[in-house]
């Protein structure tokens, strides 16, 4: 870790999880071993502080958007709404998403407690997969915004770089 910057190898999977930040968005640059089953969960209705309602929705073939509840951190009574989109840098080669404890194959959205869902990815020929992700505290459409203006281009080194000049 630096400033800017966390990097962790997830050795018994093979992965390789780097993350980078902008005031309003992540950047994540994952390098996963040759498969066809690489994937991606994005859960939306389980945190480090509780289950709660949030909501996916799979809305192009490299896009997610949803909402989920944040807060309740040192056992504090506050909880929030957070929107996000995330968006990837080539199209998934599967998806699904779950509802507690069922998954279905192919669906593109998940709203209730416990909900989540997934994307799969090819990395036999090109290992890296990056996916950026947009947040705000108003809308699904301020999230898109901020992503638009503040991490608009795939250039992870570069935003690394400019976070590491802002600490």
């Amino acid at each position: 870790a630096s400033p800017g910057y966390y990097r962790v190898d997830l050795d018994r999977d093979g992965i390789r999880t780097e993350l980078t930040a902008t005031t309003r968005t992540g950047f994540v640059r994952l390098t996963y071993p040759a498969t066809d089953l690489a994937r991606v969960l994005v859960q939306t209705g389980l945190s480090a502080t509780g289950a709660f309602d949030g909501s996916l929705e799979i809305v192009a073939p490299d896009r997610i958007r949803g909402t989920f509840t944040a807060g309740g951190f040192s056992n504090a009574d506050s909880r929030f709404q957070m929107h996000f989109v995330i968006a990837f840098d080539r199209p998934f080669t599967g998806f699904g998403t779950w509802l507690g404890g069922e998954l279905t194959a192919d669906s593109t959205t998940a709203t209730g407690t416990r909900a989540g869902g997934y994307v799969t990815f090819d990395t036999s020929s090109n290992p890296v997969v990056q996916m950026k992700l947009g947040v705000s505290f108003v809308s699904v459409a301020n999230a898109e915004a901020n992503l638009d203006a503040e991490n608009p281009d795939w250039d992870f080194d570069a935003v690394r770089a400019a976070a590491a000049s802002q600490w």
